[in-house]
C-alpha cells in the first residue's frame, strides 16, 4: 500500500469515529437536558404550591376590633396612666418631705430632725426604684 492510501484510510477512520462519538454525545446531552428540564419543572411546581400555601396561611384578613375590645384596651391604658400618675405623685411627695427635713436639719441640727430627714430620704430612694 502506498503512503497516501494508508493516510486516507486512517484519516477516514478517525473522522468517522469522531463523528460517531460526537453524535452519541449529542444524543446523550439532548436526553439528559430533557430529563433535567422535566425534573426542574416538577420541583418548581412543588415549591410554588408550598409557597402559595405558606402565603395563604400567613395572611389573615383584617378584622376591626369590636367595641368591647376597644373599651377594654382604653380601660387598660387609663389604668396604666393612673398608676404612673400615682407613682409620680408619691415620688414628688417623698422628694418634698426629704427636702423639707433636710432644710430643717440644716437649720436645727437635732437628733430628731436627723432621724426624720434620714427616714424621708430613705422613702424617696425606695419610691424612686418603683
Amino acid at each position: 500500500m502506498s503512503f497516501w492510501r494508508m493516510f486516507l484510510a486512517v484519516f477516514l477512520a478517525n473522522t468517522l469515529s469522531c463523528l460517531v462519538v460526537g453524535l452519541t454525545l449529542l444524543l446523550i446531552m439532548a436526553s439528559a437536558s430533557q430529563f433535567y428540564a422535566s425534573s426542574l419543572e416538577a420541583e418548581y411546581q412543588a415549591m410554588a404550591r408550598a409557597f402559595e400555601q405558606i402565603g395563604q396561611s400567613l395572611v389573615e384578613p383584617f378584622k376591626p376590633p369590636t367595641a368591647s375590645e376597644i373599651k377594654a384596651r382604653d380601660r387598660a391604658r387609663q389604668r396604666e396612666t393612673n398608676e404612673r400618675i400615682k407613682k409620680r405623685m408619691i415620688v414628688d411627695k417623698n422628694r418634698e418631705m426629704c427636702n423639707f427635713w433636710t432644710s430643717e436639719y440644716l437649720n436645727d441640727k437635732t437628733a430628731q430632725n436627723e432621724m426624720y430627714k434620714r427616714s424621708a430620704c430613705q422613702r424617696l430612694r425606695q419610691s424612686s426604684l418603683l
